[in-house]
Parts: structure tokens; C-alpha cells; sequence
């Protein structure tokens, strides 16, 4: 049953999440949904669909940031680093007739849920939440006490809380309480893009995306410098990474002749069918919990993948379902990731092996995932 659904995503179809945001409700349109998008200015505004409406608010002023901390608190909301959008968005008068049937807030950034939940609150609609990350992010101190007391009182309102994998939800568990149910994984929505097998005569390689620390980059490095040894004619272009980063490093490795650094694109087809082969590199940490968007990118093109990503990783685990066409490096050592770099250079798929790939990758189309909310709003 189509339903009318509320939006909430402060950078919508900018960022990671942002664009994952915008793939989805283009798929929930399409499904004969109704979407009202609550926004901000700082989001890309390209769809237009007759059953799409949007309400966009300004995030500025967003300093001092203790001041709208301690207002917070003082009107008893949460805090958030969008706090005036929030209210923004909070205080937008809808008649009954254009009142979603729920509130679906979208983060990161966290202030997607804040929104989401005043909307909710207000209207006395169901709440959803997405967390695209995890809360905390593995390995990295556990955030101030009243961000998770913040957080939990936004789970308790909420209906469904969804994430990308279930890495992910064994992981939040840990710090969160959830009702039975209540957590479910709903998959990145993969791009539309029409992709062509095309191979190539050369070893261009292409990583899309950042690349900045804790991601081992020094290594990804090291590990293609070695690899030239053996394939003097290869190349390595780094497409969207930050330069200021980047740049010392392949100048100290030796490398300025044979690895660019390209702007950012929000089309990143071209640079797809262009490469010889995809790379993806993930930090050397467990738990290791994220699928990240630009492997759902890779895995519908017809081009062999190669990952520096721990073993059992979602990563890794979406990799070893098709080994005709992507390997993942397990060991963090530049002789591992050398070895990495021939065996991706040895690999020579076939169309049929990409279009197994491809099958396999049902979960996270635009139906797919349109289903999946489905079935939640009937269980719901």
C-alpha cells in the first residue's frame, strides 16, 4: 500500500548519505509513494516529481555552537550542530491533509534525527530513524553522556531504526537499547547507471571517494609503487580524494608521474568505465561494520574490484560472492596489497561473470530496497 512519507536529511543528495537519501526516495516514488522532503539549503535540489514536495529551511547561523547547545537544554531538546535548522524544520505548519503517515529522519549528519523526531513529536506521527553510521563509530571514545541519553530517547520514539548491514546492528546494539524488531537492516539503493562491459588495454586504476586518515593511503601507495616493478605501464587515479592529503605522499614516494588527483564528481560513471579495475580501501580496525556506497557503485559496473579491507568485513563478505570478479587483501602489508594489485591485474571476467554479479545484487536495487520498506510499513 503506497503511503505518504516524510523525509528528513539535512544534506540531501550531497555527501555519502545524502545521496543514498535521494537514490532512495527516487525509488520510493517510484514505487507510488507520496514523499514530502524536509531539507536544508545546503542540499541538492534536482529531483522533480509530481508526488514529491519540499520544505527547505537555512542552517545558518550555526555558531556559537555553545550557545545553541545551552538553548537546547534549556527548552529541554537535543543538541545538535544544525540546531536552528532543526527548528526550523520543527516549527514548518502542515494542514492534516499534507501530514505524512510517518517521519523517516535520515542521518548523517545527527541533526536529520533531531528534526525527524520534533516532526514526529509534534504531529504525533511514527518516527524512523536511519543511522548510516554507527553510534559511536568503532574504535573512537564514546561521545558525551547526554548525545547517547539524546539518542536513546530518539530510539525509544521510534518505530524502526534501520542500518545498512548487520555488522552494523550487532554493533549499535552494544551501546543502545532496542525493542525486539526494532532494528533492521535496509541496504544502501544502488545507482540506475547503465554500465557497458568494456575492457580496456591498459592498468589504469581508479579509487573513488576519501581517502584521509585513518585509511591507510601510505599503504595503497607503497603497495602500487612495488606493483610497477612488474607493470611499469600502470596508473593510478584518485578521483574526489583531498589533494592537501594526498599530494605529500605521492610526491615523497616517488609517484607524481603516474598517479592523479581528480576532482570530485557526482557522476562517476565515466570514471568507472574508464579504469582497468576498482579499488576500495577500509581501515585496519575491528569491528569492521561498514558497506561502503562507492562498492555498491563498483559492484553493478563490469569492472574487477580490489579491497584492502579486514577479512569477514561486509566488505569482504560482498566481495567473496563473486570471486571471478573482485578480491579482497586481508593482510595491511605493502607485499599483501603488491600481491593484490597482480592478481587484479591477472583477472579477466567475463561478461557472464559480471552479470552474475550483478544478479546477485538484488538486495540492493531500487525494487529491492522499496520492498524491504514494504514489508516494514506492513509489519508497522
Amino acid at each position: 500500500m503506497a503511503k505518504h512519507i516524510g523525509i528528513v536529511s539535512v544534506l540531501f543528495d550531497k555527501k555519502p548519505e545524502g545521496l543514498c537519501t535521494a537514490r532512495l526516495t527516487r525509488a520510493l516514488l517510484a514505487a507510488g509513494h507520496r514523499i514530502s522532503l524536509f531539507t536544508s539549503d545546503k542540499a541538492e535540489l534536482r529531483q522533480r516529481h509530481p508526488q514529491l514536495k519540499t520544505f527547505q529551511r537555512a542552517t545558518q547561523p550555526r555558531d556559537p555552537r555553545g550557545l545553541f547547545r545551552f538553548m537546547a537544554r534549556l527548552q529541554g531538546s537535543v543538541e545538535n550542530n544544525f540546531y536552528l535548522w532543526t527548528r526550523r524544520i520543527a516549527r514548518i505548519d502542515l494542514p492534516e491533509a499534507a501530514l505524512p503517515d510517518l517521519f523517516y529522519g535520515r542521518a548523517w549528519p545527527h541533526a536529520s534525527l533531531v528534526a525527524a523526531y520534533l516532526l514526529a513529536e509534534r504531529y504525533d506521527r511514527p518516527l524512523w530513524l536511519h543511522f548510516s553510521d554507527p553510534f559511536p563509530p568503532p574504535n573512537e571514545s564514546l561521545p558525551q553522556e547526554r548525545f547517547m541519553r539524546d539518542l536513546q530517547t530518539m530510539v525509544e520514539r521510534a518505530a524502526i531504526v534501520t542500518m545498512t548491514n548487520a555488522a552494523s546492528v550487532a554493533y549499535q546494539q552494544q551501546f543502545l537499547r532496542f525493542k525486539p524488531g526494532q532494528l533492521q537492516v535496509l541496504p544502501h539503493v544502488a545507482p540506475t547507471t547503465q554500465y557497458h562491459f568494456s575492457p580496456v588495454d591498459h592498468l589504469h586504476y581508479v579509487y573513488l571517494g576519501a581517502i584521509a586518515p585513518p585509511r591507510p593511503a601510505r599503504l595503497l601507495l607503497q603497495g602500487f609503487k612495488q606493483h610497477l616493478h612488474h607493470n611499469p605501464k600502470a596508473r593510478l587515479q584518485f578521483v574526489g580524494s583531498n589533494a592537501r592529503h594526498l599530494a605529500p605522499l605521492i610526491s615523497e614516494l616517488g609517484l607524481a608521474a603516474v598517479v592523479d588527483i581528480l576532482p570530485y564528481t557526482s557522476t562517476p560513471a565515466r570514471a568507472i568505465e574508464q579504469a582497468a579495475g576498482l579499488l576500495v580501501v577500509e581501515v585496519n580496525k575491528r569491528p569492521a561494520v561498514y558497506t561502503p556506497t562507492k562498492l555498491i557503485d563498483y559492484l553493478l559496473s563490469y569492472k574487477p574490484i580490489l579491497a584492502l579491507t579486514p577479512q569477514g568485513s561486509p566488505v569482504d563478505d560482498l566481495l567473496r560472492r563473486s570471486t571471478a570478479t573482485g578480491l579482497s587483501v586481508n593482510e595491511y602489508t605493502v607485499n599483501a596489497l603488491a600481491a593484490g594489485f597482480e592478481q587484479l591485474a591477472k583477472l579477466k571476467p567475463t561478461p557472464k561473470d559480471y552479470a552474475q554479479r550483478i544478479a546477485g545484487m538484488r538486495e540492493f536495487s531500487p525494487e529491492g530496497v522499496s520492498q524491504k520498506i514494504a514489508t516494514l510499513l506492513e509489519e508497522r
